[in-house]
């Protein structure tokens, strides 16, 4: 038996029409080390191409009666066109019958596809064209929210003149080599190891000891479950900044969440991004240490709003 490659699913039908064959699909390239098939206009990949992504595209809902044969009859008008079907989903509805929801590789305003909504709803009971659907480009493999971390809103290192640090130029040097690091680091990649400073650590000890005083009135039980064990295996504590990664390792065995540096602010669609594959964006910045209990973007934070502090009491 010859074995032929077919670019579609409407000749694949019309091959079967005429031929007894058995179709499958075999890759014939190996995935990269990020999970991606590598393109290949004529075999396909596990996501979608650019190219298919851009593809002009119709989508019906029809209701048929449900009878054998149905979806045949609907099926081979597709074939008659040479019509690409990209998706389609089918559900049970009222007075004995069916609904189908077709997603296929059109122009609405071509011939053809003129043509087969004309017989398509010759043969349903009803026909629904569905407004064409923009969607955002968003990330489908984790390798992707390597875009999403550069697309920041701040450097984290655009202070603005109410900025404890505005005027002190080691710290705006320090916040600008902290950001440069997590702008280069991509995925697959350990999370780099941040040398932390004596004022650093004293602004660290400042807000984690009146944090403390705090926690039993304050923290939520799922906080105070939690606290002991991150200080006993990612080195919380008032005298120590626990490094990034090992909070990553230590969630990902937990909880199967992971920390990923970011440079500055994320819009919200992109923080969503990242929690879609269970990894949380976080700056690697201190506070500056003449106002530790205040800042307009708290240090060590998830990127996701910029959330303020309220200034200190005065004395």
């Amino acid at each position: 038996m010859a074995l032929r490659t077919l670019r579609s699913t409407a000749r694949a039908y019309r091959t079967a029409r005429t031929t007894s064959a058995c179709f499958a699909s075999e890759p014939t390239q190996k995935p990269d080390q990020r999970g991606y098939m590598p393109p290949n206009p004529a075999h396909g990949t596990l996501y979608p191409t650019v190219q298919e992504l851009t593809e002009p595209r119709t989508s019906v809902l029809l209701e048929c009666n449900d009878n054998p044969g149905a979806l045949h009859e609907i099926l081979k008008y597709f074939w008659k066109y040479d019509i690409n079907i990209t998706h389609i989903e089918s559900r049970p509805s009222k007075n004995e019958s069916f609904e189908f929801f077709v997603d296929f590789h059109a122009t609405p305003n071509a011939a053809t596809t003129s043509a087969l909504l004309d017989n398509l709803k010759k043969e349903t009971r009803r026909m629904l064209v569905l407004d064409a659907r923009n969607v955002p480009w968003f990330p489908r493999h984790v390798s992707d929210l390597d875009v999403v971390a550069n697309r920041i809103l701040d450097a984290g290192t655009d202070l603005e003149s109410d900025h404890p640090g505005f005027n002190d130029p080691v710290y705006r040097e320090r916040r600008v080599g902290l950001a440069e690091n997590a702008m280069n680091h991509r995925f697959g990649n350990p999370i780099p190891h941040i040398s932390y400073s004596e004022d650093e650590l004293a602004t660290w000890k400042a807000v984690y000891e009146r944090l403390e005083t705090l926690l039993s009135s304050y923290a939520c039980s799922e906080y105070l479950k939690i606290l002991p064990m991150m200080k006993q295996h990612c080195g919380y504590s008032a005298d120590n900044i626990p490094q990034q990664a090992d909070i990553s390792n230590f969630l990902q065995r937990t909880t199967g969440f992971q920390l990923r540096p970011v440079a500055g602010l994320l819009s919200s669609r992109d923080f969503l991004n990242g929690l879609a594959f269970r990894t949380f964006f976080c700056t690697q910045y201190i506070r500056h240490h003449s106002m530790p209990l205040y800042t307009p973007e708290p240090g060590m934070r998830g990127a996701s709003s910029p959330l303020r502090s309220p200034p200190p009491t005065p004395p």
